[in-house]
């Protein structure tokens, strides 16, 4: 009987050996399971952020372009001159096609996008002029052109902000 003992408690001790190892096994393949679907997840957010950024930097630069014609007085040409200009039209147009190929390009990746990135985008969306508001050719060309610059810039600090956080906590995890 006292050899019986011992050799129970040499079970009893592997069999609790092997419960915690199979444990340990568990959790860290939960955890690889995690970090491979966040680092899936940062990926498809990169690539919307990269489109989405890009149509913003466009449009924001189309409608700086008809700021500076309405508001910038150069060559001692003022708002009524560039509002008569031949160049005017073009201009306008092409603001307008890139702000309308950012919406579509934010459309389009909407789901996959930040709570914070999708909450800027929609302060956008609420700084911009609208139809129902009096506002000037000047006017309305210098506030779009204001909310699309300023929109790009916190946007793209929002972005690397995303893509820093990310990938220090995956140096974090690489060093473990």
């Amino acid at each position: 009987m006292l050899d019986i003992g011992p050799n129970i408690t040499a079970v009893l001790a592997s069999l609790v050996t092997g419960g915690c190892a199979l444990a340990g096994v568990v959790l860290m393949t939960r955890s690889s399971r995690t970090q491979a679907q966040s680092q899936r997840t940062w990926d498809a957010r990169k690539l919307a952020y990269t489109s989405v950024l890009a149509k913003l930097k466009e449009a924001a630069e189309a409608a700086d372009i008809v700021d500076r014609g309405y508001n910038s007085g150069e060559g001692g040409f003022g708002p009524h001159d560039y509002f008569g200009s031949s160049a005017r039209p073009r201009q306008e147009e092409a603001a307008g096609k890139a702000w309308a190929s950012c919406q579509l390009e934010f459309s389009i990746n909407h789901l996959i996008v930040s709570d914070e990135f999708l909450a800027r985008f929609e302060l956008l969306l609420e700084c911009l002029p609208t139809d129902y508001e009096d506002l000037s050719p000047p006017e309305e060309a210098g506030r779009m052109a204001a909310c699309l610059r300023e929109a790009y810039g916190e946007l793209l600090a929002l972005a690397r902000r995303e893509m820093f956080s990310v990938e220090s906590a995956s140096a974090v995890r690489v060093r473990r």
